[in-house]
């Protein structure tokens, strides 16, 4: 069960001008990697898309990790709709092209986690996602869970190093 939603503009994930729409969609060779700054991608993707993730997985986690570091960063290409479905979150029609992010590890929520009206748990949760448009990487939706999300579901999945 996802504990929370958040749309964009309450949350600074990364809003950067740089196109990747040539990787949704798209296959990779599961022996391929690219590298992007101190990024890896396994399988291939474009590279500005792994570059991207890793920063806004780095970002993620400075904010919501309490000190400690991710153990895996994964991510796929999708439309909105289906990667909110995925992450169990609200549903949002249409076609836009994103990326679902999942970042395993410990996280602790902060008031935007919780749903109205509830006091904030202090459990911490090992599953934040975060969906990113695919063109602008702009965030749209995030949130934290205890479960991870099937990204399998949704097409090949990229794992960032």
């Amino acid at each position: 069960m996802r504990i929370s939603r958040v749309v964009a503009g309450t949350v600074a994930v990364v809003a950067l001008a740089s196109g990747c729409a040539s990787s949704i969609g798209g296959s990779a060779s599961t022996g391929s990697s690219v590298t992007s700054g101190p990024y890896t991608c396994r399988p291939a993707v474009d590279a500005s898309a792994c570059g991207q993730v890793g920063k806004i997985a780095a970002d993620d986690v400075k904010r919501h990790g309490g000190g400690g570091a991710a153990t895996l960063v994964q991510f796929v290409a999708s439309t909105r709709e289906k990667a909110n479905k995925a992450a169990g979150g609200d549903i949002v029609p249409g076609d836009q092209k994103v990326y679902l992010i999942q970042i395993t590890g410990n996280f602790i929520g902060g008031p935007d986690s919780y749903p109205c009206c509830t006091a904030p748990s202090p459990r911490p949760f090992t599953e934040l996602t975060a969906i990113v448009d695919a063109s602008t990487f702009m965030g749209l939706d995030n949130g934290m869970s205890s479960q991870p999300a099937d990204l399998s579901s949704l097409g090949t999945v990229i794992t960032v190093q």
